[in-house]
């Protein structure tokens, strides 16, 4: 492969509980690969973040740069800890900072389509992208949107089949397995390259475990699984199945761990 270094944008698809298709590429390729995802965030995030990599890893056209841009209806703001990340304004409970009173007053598509179209457009006129993708399409006819949308790149709608999901628990983001799938089809076809059989191995195993401990939970309780216990359990899986967490790079290398990020480097 002719890249030397990979680096990847997301929201929650692409930094989860258990490990995305980023997590996925790291284990697997034999580069650096650098996962930006930021769970909750938007598009201005995702384009403010990638500024902020290129200024701390300088891009160049070497560089495998991918974002999954997010869906449009979500607010960003960088505050003490990092970025806010509620994701969708339009489905937050009472006591958000995003509740309906904000959204009445301050809410409104127009500008979600100036800011998130605005965010899209200069990324890709500023980095060398290889390939843009979306978790969500976006189907507005307003003249507004007309007018970004010819000016938009092209972005490969991420679509998933929810009733795929083999685990009894409410949740709405791709499995593991749908995670390595969108790999192999949207971006290993077009590098021609090949997962290695014991990345796979460990994808597999994974979503053998998670289901696995997730059905002996539903069996216990009579119900689905609470979605706060499914992340828990998500979460424990990683180190036994060989997938290694990263710090959470912000503008100052890792906002969790700075003096890590150091010795990453």
């Amino acid at each position: 492969m002719e890249y030397k270094r990979a680096f990847l944008f997301g929201c929650s698809w692409t930094s989860f509980s258990y490990p995305t298709w980023a997590n996925i590429m790291q284990k697997d390729l034999d580069i650096p690969v650098y996962n930006w995802g930021w769970s909750g965030t938007g598009n201005v995030a995702i384009q403010h973040r990638m500024v902020q990599c290129d200024l701390l890893n300088k891009f160049t056209e070497h560089d495998l740069i991918i974002p999954l841009w997010s869906s449009w209806t979500r607010e960003d703001r960088y505050e003490e800890e990092g970025w806010f990340n509620v994701g969708n304004v339009l489905n937050q409970p009472s006591g958000s900072k995003y509740n309906k009173t904000f959204v009445r007053n301050h809410w409104r598509w127009e500008n979600d389509v100036v800011k998130n179209a605005t965010a899209i457009i200069t990324a890709n006129k500023m980095f060398p992208i290889w390939k843009n993708f979306s978790i969500a399409p976006i189907d507005d006819d307003s003249a507004l949107y007309d007018f970004y949308q010819e000016h938009l790149p092209k972005i490969h709608v991420w679509s998933i089949d929810k009733s795929s999901h083999s685990y009894q628990v409410d949740d709405d983001h791709p499995s593991i397995m749908q995670h390595m799938n969108f790999i192999k089809k949207e971006i290993y076809a077009d590098l021609k390259i090949t997962m290695q059989s014991s990345t796979e191995e460990s994808v597999n195993n994974y979503q053998l475990d998670l289901d696995d401990q997730l059905a002996k939970l539903q069996k216990k309780y009579k119900s689905k699984v609470k979605h706060k216990i499914f992340l828990h359990v998500a979460n424990s899986l990683w180190e036994k199945h060989n997938f290694k967490k990263h710090p959470q790079f912000d503008w100052n290398g890792g906002s969790l761990n700075p003096e890590l990020f150091k010795r990453l480097k």
